[in-house]
C-alpha cells in the first residue's frame, strides 16, 4: 500500500507515468472508489444543496469516456486501466488536501482568505500539470496535442458542474 502512494506520488510529480501502473481491475476500481467518496465529500461540504452525489458520478463518467474516447481514437484502448487509475489516484492526492483547505475556509476567518484561496488555485494548476502528464504518456503525444487535450478535459468537467448547478438552481 505504501508502495503504491508513492507511486501515485511520483506521477503526481512526473517522476513516473501511468504505465508504471499495473492493469489491475480491482486497483482501478478501489482507486476510482476512493476518488469517489473523497470528491463527493468535497462536493458535498463545499454545496450541501447541490445534488453532489450524482454531479460527482457523472464528471467521472465524463472524464472516463473522454479518456476512454482517446484511447480509442489513438489505438491505446489497452492503457486505460492504468491511466484511469493514475488520473484517479492522483486526483484523489489533491482532493485530500483541498478538503482541509476548505474545512479552514469555512472558518471565515478573514486574514486566511488569500493564502487559502491561492492554494486552492496551487492545486488546480497541480491538477492541470498532472492530467497533462498522465495524457502525454498514455497518448505518447508531443505537448502541443496534450495540452489542448488537458484543456478541453477541464471544460468538460466545468461544463457537468455547471449543468448540475443550473438544474439545482432550477429545482
Amino acid at each position: 500500500m505504501r508502495s503504491l502512494l508513492w507511486l501515485f506520488l511520483d506521477i503526481l510529480l512526473r517522476r513516473r507515468g501511468p504505465q508504471d501502473l499495473p492493469a489491475s481491475p480491482t486497483l482501478a476500481g478501489a482507486v476510482v472508489l476512493a476518488c469517489f467518496v473523497t470528491t463527493a465529500v468535497y462536493s458535498a461540504y463545499a454545496n450541501p444543496e447541490g445534488r453532489w452525489f450524482v454531479r460527482t458520478a457523472a464528471d467521472l463518467l465524463a472524464t472516463g469516456l473522454f479518456l476512454a474516447g482517446l484511447l480509442l481514437a489513438a489505438g491505446r484502448m489497452p492503457r486505460f486501466l492504468q491511466s484511469f487509475t493514475a488520473m484517479n489516484g492522483t486526483s484523489l492526492m489533491l482532493t485530500i488536501p483541498a478538503l482541509g483547505l476548505l474545512a479552514i475556509a469555512q472558518t471565515g476567518w478573514a486574514p486566511l482568505q488569500l493564502p487559502l484561496t491561492l492554494a486552492f488555485y496551487m492545486l488546480i494548476v497541480a491538477s492541470l500539470f498532472v492530467t497533462e502528464h498522465i495524457l502525454r504518456e498514455t497518448l505518447e503525444c508531443p505537448r502541443l496535442l496534450s495540452i489542448p487535450l488537458t484543456i478541453a478535459n477541464l471544460l468538460l468537467s466545468l461544463a457537468v458542474a455547471q449543468w448540475f448547478d443550473q438544474s439545482t438552481a432550477a429545482a
